[in-house]
Formats: structure tokens, C-alpha cells, sequence
């Protein structure tokens, strides 16, 4: 309220304000939401001096990281019992589509695309990238990460503050059985190709893995993927 002087002139104003009061006095604001991805038209309208940054990783390794975390209880997961990771890799591949359109549509200049594993081997080299991209001073060294950024119930995000690991990049394949795997690979293939993965199924083979689903399961996947475009397409009509 004190930033805003008692008065938001637009929805964006008062996100911009919660960024600053939570994040305190600094320079170069950031945030980190993944759901609002959905929201870059809205946002890159909004305010055209903001950058994002894309971080996309394997959908085998987002799928098995979210399996563990609360949020597969929510309703619309749910339902999906034990094959609830196919839900989850039907949202990733919605999710490398938005973020191929915001990649597209802003160019260079505005949006930055990371793969998580590139980070992984070369935590500098990201460092320097995302330095580039909002006009900060390449060559920072890394700086301790203060301790409550992380809240209390976040108890998925205490490891990211710890050094950077490579084993997590292949800690997929214990978490998902070769079968799981495989579906998450059919399902994800376009996404995969275009992001640089290589070892996803081929046309005919990724066909037939989502075919043995059988119907029902493939009609519950559109429609829930359907549910997102529909979100999607009211966003895209707000103006922040």
C-alpha cells in the first residue's frame, strides 16, 4: 500500500508492488512463478522492459520431480491415481508450446532459453547469459543465496540452495519405470525435438504407446489439456 500510495492504476501495478515489498530494495527485480507462464502476453503487454527467462528441462525428470511434490493431491490430478504421470507430461508439452510462442514472438532481446541440463554443466556460462539479456555486468561470481528465500513449508526447494549437482539430471530413471518413462516421451516427443531432446520415440512408436492408453484415457488427457488452452485464451485477453 505504501509503495502504491494507496492507489493501483492497473492489476499489473499492484503485482510490480508485491514483487518489491517481498523481494525488498534492489536493483533488478526477479520472480519466479512457473504458472505464470500463462500470463507472458499479459505481462510482456504490460510492461515491455521486463525479460524472461525460459528454463526447460527434460519432461522424464519434471515428470518423476513432480510426483513427489504436494500439488499432484489437487483436483484436477487426482483423479488420475497412479497414472498421473501423464497429466503431468501432457502440462509440460502445453507448457514447451506457450514457451516456444513467448520465445518466438519476443525474439532474443526479450526472452532468454535455458535448458536445464546446459545450467547444470555450466552454472557460470547461465550466470553470464541471464547477465546479458537484463543489462547487468557479466563476470559476477556467484553470491550466497539468502536462507528465507526458501519458506518454511517449501521443503522441495531446501537442495537449490546447495551446490549444483550433476546426478540430478539423470535421477529420472530410478524415480520412473521404463514404461512411465516411455508414455512421458510419447506424449512429450514434439516438445522434446524441438528443445534439443533426442532420445524420444519415434513417430510410429510414439503412436502406438499413446494408442495402447486407449480411448478413454487419450479422451481424459484432451480434455484436460483443454482446460489449460481455455485459461490460456482467457489470459491472453486481460490487460495488466
Amino acid at each position: 500500500m505504501d509503495i502504491l500510495g494507496g492507489v493501483a492504476a492497473s492489476p499489473f501495478d499492484l503485482f510490480e508492488a508485491m514483487v518489491r515489498a517481498l523481494a525488498g530494495p534492489a536493483p533488478i527485480l526477479g520472480e519466479k512463478t512457473p504458472g505464470h507462464l500463462l500470463w507472458w502476453p499479459a505481462i510482456a503487454r504490460a510492461a515491455p522492459w521486463v525479460r524472461f527467462v525460459l528454463v526447460v528441462r527434460d519432461p522424464r525428470a519434471v515428470t518423476a520431480s513432480s510426483l513427489s511434490m504436494p500439488w499432484t493431491s489437487n483436483d484436477d490430478l487426482a483423479g488420475w491415481g497412479s497414472r498421473v504421470h501423464l497429466p503431468l507430461a501432457a502440462r509440460w508439452m502445453f507448457d514447451q508450446w506457450t514457451g516456444a510462442r513467448l520465445s518466438t514472438t519476443l525474439g532474443s532481446k526479450r526472452c532468454l532459453v535455458l535448458r536445464y541440463e546446459d545450467v547444470v554443466a555450466d552454472p557460470d556460462a547461465a550466470r553470464e547469459r541471464i547477465a546479458s539479456l537484463i543489462g547487468s555486468s557479466v563476470g559476477i561470481p556467484r553470491q550466497p543465496v539468502p536462507s528465507e528465500i526458501v519458506l518454511p513449508w517449501e521443503q522441495w526447494k531446501q537442495d537449490a540452495l546447495g551446490t549444483v549437482r550433476a546426478d540430478r539430471v539423470s535421477a529420472w530413471h530410478e524415480r520412473l519405470s521404463h514404461r512411465d518413462a516411455l508414455q512421458v516421451a510419447a506424449i512429450c516427443r514434439t516438445g522434446m525435438g524441438h528443445f534439443g531432446y533426442t532420445d524420444h520415440p519415434g513417430h510410429v512408436q510414439a503412436a502406438i504407446v499413446r494408442a495402447r492408453l486407449g480411448p478413454d484415457t487419450n479422451r481424459k488427457l484432451r480434455q484436460y489439456i483443454a482446460s489449460y488452452r481455455e485459461y490460456h485464451r482467457y489470459i491472453t485477453t486481460v490487460a495488466l
